[in-house]
């Protein structure tokens, strides 16, 4: 670089290095280069913390959640900050506390419930037993006296005998159902390995009178053989088919049982072309005591019976009808 000095007639040249004059410029960037590489590593290590701070809780969230729906109420989520996750968490404790205290609620009120409900079907059994000798008095004497007077008595003395009669058989038929009822729990643990196609056989064979009487044909397709109690098997089918006998129009009753395995499970039919009932009567008829129609006898207890020995069986009954065009009742038992 050269500068002219008009005063002195002189002239300046200073040579400067290249490298001198970049030199700051080069250590600008050198110091804004290591200034950026701090920076960065402060954000990394900022961002590792605070994203620490979130997804710990978020993680512990989960887990707890986790262990909570395989039914372990008593872990908590251990976090103290006070902003909207430390609040989160409160309110997650709070609610697994209140779970933990209807869950506590419940089992004691199935507890409790199960003693009640064992405590009425000894007493029904109980009721049930002793209510028959007497019964059999009443129904016994009424018959000697109708056998003695007939014919020897006004009419009205002879009615109120044959209503006494007609009162008495009812009663005792109650009662006998009362305490099949009751006795189903008891039975309930002798299961073995059971042919339905036997079953069949002999509840036909038992119902063989009413069968002939309504003029009613049964088939049955080949039936498995499932692992249940003896006694209440015959007692589920017979029930059945005692509906389906029952509740015939003027067509002659035909019945059809058949089963397929399916889904794990055995899924057996009993259907009939009898007078069938409407879709808002499907579950009044498992309901004790429950008869759509006073033009039928019975006590309301035979398909109250039927789901009982289900529900016993872990299996679950329901019926299919339409008015007009019979019934269909469906059940599955285990395989």
């Amino acid at each position: 670089m050269t500068r002219y000095i008009p005063e002195t007639g002189w002239g300046i040249t200073v040579n400067i290095d290249q490298d001198e004059v970049f030199q700051p410029i080069r250590d600008l960037q050198n110091l804004l280069l290591i200034l950026f590489f701090i920076s960065l590593l402060i954000a990394i290590i900022f961002s590792v913390i605070f994203s620490h701070q979130i997804t710990h809780p978020i993680l512990e969230l989960t887990e707890t959640t986790l262990k909570i729906s395989q039914g372990n109420y008593q872990d908590k989520l251990k976090i103290n900050s006070q902003d909207e996750i430390g609040q989160l968490a409160k309110a997650f404790n709070e609610m697994t506390e209140n779970l933990l205290r209807s869950n506590q609620e419940l089992k004691e009120e199935i507890i409790t419930r199960k003693n009640i409900e064992a405590e009425m079907e000894k007493f029904t059994y109980v009721s049930s037993h002793d209510l028959q000798e007497p019964l059999r008095t009443i129904t016994s004497f009424s018959q000697l006296l109708e056998k003695k007077y007939k014919g020897k008595i006004d009419t009205e003395a002879q009615e109120y005998i044959d209503f006494i009669i007609i009162a008495s058989v009812k009663m005792k038929n109650l009662i006998s159902d009362l305490l099949s009822y009751s006795k189903i729990s008891y039975e309930a643990k002798d299961f073995n390995q059971v042919d339905f196609n036997k079953i069949t056989d002999y509840v036909i064979s038992a119902l063989k009178p009413d069968i002939e009487k309504s003029g009613a044909e049964i088939k049955f397709d080949t039936l498995p053989v499932v692992r249940a109690n003896y006694i209440q098997m015959i007692q589920l089918l017979k029930n059945l088919v005692q509906n389906s006998l029952k509740f015939k129009d003027q067509r002659k009753p035909e019945i059809h049982i058949s089963a397929k395995n399916t889904n794990n499970e055995w899924l057996f039919t009993v259907s009939d072309n009898g007078i069938g009932i409407e879709k808002q009567y499907f579950n009044k008829v498992f309901v004790p005591f429950q008869q759509l129609s006073k033009q039928y006898e019975g006590t309301g207890l035979g398909l109250t019976i039927c789901r009982k020995i289900i529900e016993i069986h872990n299996g679950k009954i329901w019926i299919e009808s339409e008015e007009g065009k019979g019934s269909t009742f469906y059940f599955t038992l285990p395989v």
